[in-house]
């Protein structure tokens, strides 16, 4: 299908030809206004329809783009997929090494508190006692034979 364009450049060369041939002044005149008009409305006329393979390139155009932005959006995320970095594994290790401590601390804490609580319970920080398997202790006063089982 031929578009307004190249119709007019055919109009064009026949304007030409005319005037060549005709040398009148009124008839150039005439001719001038003619061309003019034709220009007018070849200018605004519209296409009435696209070639195929122009239709088919822009639609592959768009693809092309959609799939080029697909591409730069996955490789910009890839650092999201990326594991914990020798840094972060560190930091990992000194926390995990800090809770090991602290854990160390509380249990010996507590083993300081039994114990004190042990002696008080027994008769005083003389007093000798034994852990019993369900969680009593079996005291045994430092000057005689007798013993006192106590629960805590």
């Amino acid at each position: 299908m031929r578009t307004p364009k190249s119709c007019m450049t055919d109009l064009d060369k026949a304007f030409a030809v005319a005037w060549v041939k005709n040398p009148d002044p009124t008839f150039r005149k005439v001719l001038n206004l003619a061309m003019a008009k034709v220009q007018a409305n070849a200018m605004d006329a519209k296409p009435i329809s696209k070639p195929a393979s122009q239709s088919g390139f822009a639609r592959t155009d768009l693809l092309s783009w959609l799939l080029a932005g697909t591409i730069v959006f996955c490789l910009s995320c890839a650092w999201l997929l990326d594991g914990p970095s020798e840094m972060q594994a560190l930091q990992d290790t000194a926390s995990n090494a800090q809770q090991t401590r602290q854990q160390a601390q509380r249990e010996a804490q507590h083993q300081a508190r039994f114990v004190k609580a042990a002696r008080r319970a027994c008769g005083g920080d003389s007093a000798a006692y034994l852990l019993l398997a369900d969680n009593s202790i079996q005291c045994v006063p430092a000057g005689s034979f007798r013993t006192l089982k106590v629960a805590l």
